[in-house]
């Protein structure tokens, strides 16, 4: 009997180590800050969730923190200590301001990260048609925003890539060699494990699955109130016919890059005036910056679309620290 108890007593005493050996880690990992770095469309609703139910850790989903990134230790950035869902945040800025931060390049194949942005921008379409058309006569605008703002085709397609190749190839070059830099594949079955090995931790992370095709997003509250749902099937033919078209189909299962001439961001007007006249790119950064924090403030789709044009003007393709977030009305990124 006292033996049992001693043998308790020690298992206890155990436990009580162990336990305070985890917190120790987690402590220790939030003291860091993690930056997820890639596109929308790559579990990043999921990994939030991890972060914040699983690890304790005070993580910011969609604050808009991608237009913090440009300003050096931007206070709201003391705000979280983990970000998810930014599109292109400017990296190198980030890696200089936060020596320590952990950066992850959540990502997935080629393919089904298309299929995935093809099929949200269709849902957000068809939540549009109906809002515009079942209480009032606006059919025009639901007509204008799905064929000018709500853009899915091959053009738009092409467009989602060449911004894909390009960010991804600079992540890879800033983070060559880092330590404190993944990529990580959300479509992998070692996921998990992968993420806790680098986040440091022994907690034993749960498989979960959040914002599949949509789920809790107002585009499907609205589809789901009104019965209706759009196939994969049809994106995943229009993706395969895309890719199939321009012979693209070898790269279908591709993480990050692929070299490819048509297949990355061209030279904007800015980069090609300071090629001539170099003494102008202080004026373009101070342009670049007036739109970021300007669309960062904005409310309206309109001034969004002004601030969109406007930064595509200023932005430096060369020089990446200065690298514009992609345009984005819903799911439909431009």
């Amino acid at each position: 009997m006292v033996g049992a108890e001693a043998k308790n007593i020690w298992t206890d005493i155990a436990l009580f180590i162990t336990t305070f050996e985890q917190m120790f880690r987690n402590l220790h990992m939030v003291n860091k800050k993690i930056f997820c770095v890639g596109f929308n469309k790559t579990g990043t609703t999921t990994l939030n969730a991890i972060f914040r139910t699983q690890l304790n850790i005070n993580s910011g989903h969609k604050p808009k923190w991608t237009y913090w990134t440009y300003k050096p230790n931007d206070p709201r950035l003391a705000e979280y200590d983990a970000f998810t869902d930014g599109e292109t945040p400017a990296i190198r800025l980030l890696q200089t301001n936060y020596p320590d931060a952990l950066f992850i390049l959540n990502t997935r194949p080629l393919k089904s990260w298309l299929v995935s942005r093809h099929k949200a921008t269709e849902r957000s379409k068809a939540a549009v048609s109906w809002m515009f058309t079942k209480f009032i006569p606006a059919r025009f605008i639901a007509k204008f925003i799905n064929k000018r703002i709500l853009v899915n085709t091959d053009q738009a397609i092409t467009r989602w890539i060449q911004i894909r190749n390009s960010y991804h190839r600079f992540a890879l070059q800033t983070f060559e060699g880092s330590d404190n830099f993944i990529v990580l594949n959300i479509e992998d079955q070692n996921m998990l494990s992968s993420l806790a090995s680098f986040l440091e931790t022994d907690q034993k992370l749960q498989s979960q699955k959040d914002n599949i095709n949509g789920n809790g997003s107002i585009t499907s509250t609205v589809l789901d109130s009104i019965g209706r749902k759009k196939s994969k099937v049809n994106s995943e033919e229009v993706i395969d016919a895309y890719l199939a078209a321009n012979k693209l189909m070898q790269h279908a299962e591709n993480l990050t890059y692929f070299d490819h001439p048509q297949y990355w961001l061209t030279e904007s007007p800015a980069d090609r005036i300071c090629r001539i006249l170099p003494f102008f790119k202080p004026v373009f950064r101070g342009m670049f910056m007036l739109g970021v924090n300007f669309r960062g403030k904005s409310k309206s789709y309109l001034s969004k679309t002004i601030a969109d044009k406007f930064i595509g003007w200023s932005r430096s393709e060369e020089d990446m620290n200065y690298y514009t977030s992609v345009s984005r009305f819903g799911s439909g990124s431009r």
